[in-house]
């Protein structure tokens, strides 16, 4: 089956009442993923534990789907709880020597900072870029690598800005060394391509432009990495002999799926499964031009109205993020959400960020509302 992008928009029943421009802080829910969901729950109410192979055929069938999508082997794709589950776990199975560094931007997250400053008890240094007006070029990161560089963790598309790093020109940068590239890709997975074959980690919730649920994560981790980290947590599923006991070293997994150390989040990967087949139902290169057509359409009403944006003007440095530097910003927030148009607010800047399913009929919408605002 399918589906136009003006069909798939008829699925998400909140657009018949508000303009939804938010989706860098979580997607909308459309009609009947919550079926997607209840069959775990209805096949587990009529089979109980006799239907788990079936849960896990349902995992596979996902990391088949994440893989084509991040163009990855199904192996090297766990799932977790979040965004921060991922990179805590990336800071854990390395083996860090005293004096090694991690090199992070000085507008990240804070979920892709705290796990690397608590490594400085370990003797571990933490090098900070600094941002240039939100843009975070593969130079800034290269003037803060030196010998002792372990590892640069950076977000492919920044929370903040909206700034696009290049993924292959990061890998570039460190051609012939061993540093490793950790990636936070919580607003890039679905948002814009992503290719996993230029990193070593990949964390990402699926909670945004995926469409999936709150509480499971995408991770990845490539298998020439795998081989040389330890999980940090371990469990009946990390080792060979599954429900085997044994007081002796335990025979771990190969690759990457030794790091999934217990039970998922199946009626999450049963959700994630059915907005996955639907996002491929409409065309995952449609979704992805869709939303930079109404970044680009977006962006040019900001310069009509005059309101300057620290999103870059380059097509190929943007996913669905604008960042607007606007006067009285919490006033406009509060103007805005009087009037059903849903933004958010970050760095004291407005954040609007458009989905597929939003139209130029929604971006008309905020930019009327700017406009009528006498204080922006």
């Amino acid at each position: 089956m399918n589906l136009s992008i003006e069909e798939a928009r008829t699925r998400f029943p909140f657009l018949a009442s508000d303009i939804y421009l938010d989706n860098a802080s979580a997607s909308l829910s459309f009609d009947q993923q919550d079926r997607a969901a209840g069959r775990f729950f209805r096949e587990h109410k009529s089979r109980g534990i006799t239907a788990r192979e079936g849960w896990r055929s349902e995992a596979s069938a996902a990391r088949v789907r994440i893989g084509k999508l991040i163009n990855a082997k199904p192996s090297e794709v766990l799932f977790l709880s979040n965004t921060s589950e991922g990179i805590n776990m990336v800071s854990n199975i390395i083996e860090w020597r005293p004096g090694d560094e991690v090199i992070i931007a000085d507008n990240e997250f804070p979920g892709n900072v705290y796990p690397w400053t608590c490594l400085k008890k370990s003797g571990v240094r933490i090098r900070v870029v600094q941002n240039m007006g939100g843009t975070l070029s593969p130079d800034l990161y290269a003037s803060c690598i030196s010998s002792k560089t372990r590892l640069i963790s950076f977000s492919h598309i920044n929370w903040l800005s909206g700034y696009k790093v290049n993924l292959g020109e990061m890998r570039e940068m460190t051609k012939g060394t061993d540093i490793l590239l950790c990636v936070d890709a919580c607003q890039s997975l679905c948002a814009v391509p992503l290719d996993a074959q230029y990193v070593d980690f990949i964390s990402a919730s699926v909670f945004k432009w995926p469409l999936g649920p709150f509480g499971l994560s995408v991770f990845y981790v490539s298998e020439r990495v795998a081989e040389r980290c330890r999980p940090n947590y371990i469990s009946y599923m990390s080792v060979k002999d599954e429900l085997g006991v044994s007081f002796e070293a335990p025979e771990l997994r190969e690759g990457p799926q030794k790091f999934q150390y217990a039970h998922i989040n199946y009626p999450g990967i049963y959700a994630l499964n059915g907005a996955l087949e639907f996002l491929d139902q409409i065309g995952i290169d449609k979704v992805q031009k869709r939303i930079a057509e109404l970044v680009e359409y977006l962006v040019s009403g900001l310069h009509d109205l005059g309101i300057t944006e620290v999103t870059p003007e380059d097509h190929d440095r943007r996913g669905g993020i604008v960042s607007a530097r606007a006067g009285k910003a919490q006033h406009l927030l509060e103007i805005l959400k009087e009037a059903g148009i849903h933004v958010s607010l970050r760095n004291d800047r407005l954040r609007i960020s458009p989905h597929f399913y939003n139209n130029k009929a929604d971006i008309d919408g905020f930019l009327d509302a700017m406009r009528s605002a006498s204080d922006f």
